[in-house]
């Protein structure tokens, strides 16, 4: 037996609640569970009992055996002095709170054991999520309620790291969207760099200096120009580079940061950064929130952001290739739609309490296609219906966050298979 199962029993009221008895034989009502606590001190908060006709309200503590309650050093912290019952799967021990014994209900009669070997059944299972073989009788209406449900958690995920870089950006919020933005570009073999590029340079020279200068003072300060090489543009930039290193005491990065191996010639990072000059010194891109976003979107899917033709044979400048497309492809775009103007425009409607923004960030989502990679593919194969990104980030989230975990019972696709 393990105690999150008895968690789960409790919390999901999953017994005979007209024929509980207390280990001395007295009949239990249960009136309210209480609030699970997820943090120090008893399990659960505010829940309220009769026996004998009297009504207690307190804390309920949950263990597998009584005697666990001395185990855990209950009976020295006064944090505990107001439980009011003690729910335990095996009773071995009574308990004592100032020296009168605690009641306990006994969950060992009333758990069906096969319902607990499912639970177990679920925890084993090393196919690529616990449930894979009984998913798809869960029934749809619970799996959609879970992706939403995986889908706000994400985005909340987001809101917290977006509302931390805010401060840490000094509340300049144009500078945390351009922080989010290199992230992506980076993907996650150079999301770090990036990051370190992005706060190396103040957000008041992007505003200063046009799209040439600022992809040499990006590309100066990321120390990605090389040192001796016969050609006339990366010798331009690497002049202009210095002279804005000096004008705005800028420091250069350690140039080992930036990877290559691991990335497809697109991801270099001297495009990654040569495209990342040409987004964000388009000034309109920052205002998706001040605008109406079907008019900022149809600008921004038609939007080039075009790079110099220099880059048209350049993922990288000691490289030279076949030509190639410079304009920004319509899948990035739609990873910084997903990943950076969703989450922003979810967190600026939370922070300004403006429920019309918080909307429009679903309504984007859901307008969105769904991302391509294995992790969708993989419940493609298994039958689910994926139509919008909105789908594709719950299942993402819900891969990672709860299957990969083995949360089955925080989720309510595992919860209604063990129902």
């Amino acid at each position: 037996m393990k105690e999150e199962y008895l968690h789960y029993l409790w919390k999901t009221k999953n017994l005979p609640l007209s024929n509980l008895f207390l280990t001395d034989g007295r009949p239990l009502a249960i009136l309210s569970f209480g609030i699970h606590n997820q943090n120090s001190g008893p399990d659960f908060s505010n829940g309220s009992i009769t026996i004998d006709g009297m009504t207690w309200m307190g804390n309920i503590e949950i263990h597998i055996n009584s005697s666990d309650w001395y185990k855990h050093n209950h009976q020295i912290d006064t944090a505990y002095e107001n439980v009011i019952l003690h729910v335990v799967y095996n009773h071995d021990k009574p308990v004592f709170i100032n020296n009168e014994e605690i009641p306990t209900l006994e969950l060992k009669n009333y758990i069906q054991p096969s319902n607990f070997e499912h639970y177990n059944k679920l925890l084993s299972n090393q196919k690529w999520i616990p449930c894979e073989d009984e998913i798809q009788n869960t029934g749809e209406i619970h799996l959609n309620n879970q992706i939403e449900t995986a889908v706000i958690q994400r985005l909340e995920r987001k809101v917290n790291l977006i509302s931390s870089r805010f401060k840490a950006f000094n509340f300049d919020l144009n500078h945390v969207i351009m922080e989010q933005v290199a992230n992506i570009l980076g993907t996650k073999v150079n999301r770090l760099p990036m990051q370190e590029l992005i706060q190396k340079i103040p957000s008041t020279i992007y505003w200063k200096e046009n799209k040439e200068m600022i992809e040499a003072i990006l590309l100066d300060v990321a120390n990605l120009l090389p040192p001796n090489l016969n050609d006339s543009y990366v010798e331009n930039l690497k002049e202009q580079g210095k002279f804005y290193r000096t004008k705005y005491n800028l420091h250069q990065m350690n140039p080992t940061s930036w990877k290559f191996f691991g990335t497809r010639a697109p991801g270099f990072p001297p495009f990654r950064i040569a495209q990342l000059a040409a987004l964000i010194t388009q000034q309109r891109f920052f205002d998706f929130l001040n605008t109406a976003i079907e008019e900022w979107l149809n600008w921004f899917y038609h939007e080039k952001f075009t790079m110099n033709e220099y880059y048209s044979t350049h993922y990288h400048f000691e490289v030279e290739t076949k030509p190639h497309s410079i304009n920004m492809s319509r899948n990035v775009k739609e990873l910084i739609l997903i990943n950076v103007i969703v989450p922003v425009l979810y967190w600026w409607g939370m922070y300004q309490n403006n429920e019309s923004l918080t909307e429009k960030a679903f309504v984007l989502l859901e307008n969105i296609p769904p991302e391509k990679n294995s992790i969708v593919n993989n419940w493609k194969k298994m039958g689910l219906s994926i139509n919008s990104a909105k789908d594709s980030q719950g299942l993402l989230e819900l891969k990672n966050e709860f299957c990969n975990r083995k949360k089955c019972l925080s989720c309510k696709i595992g919860h209604q298979l063990l129902k």
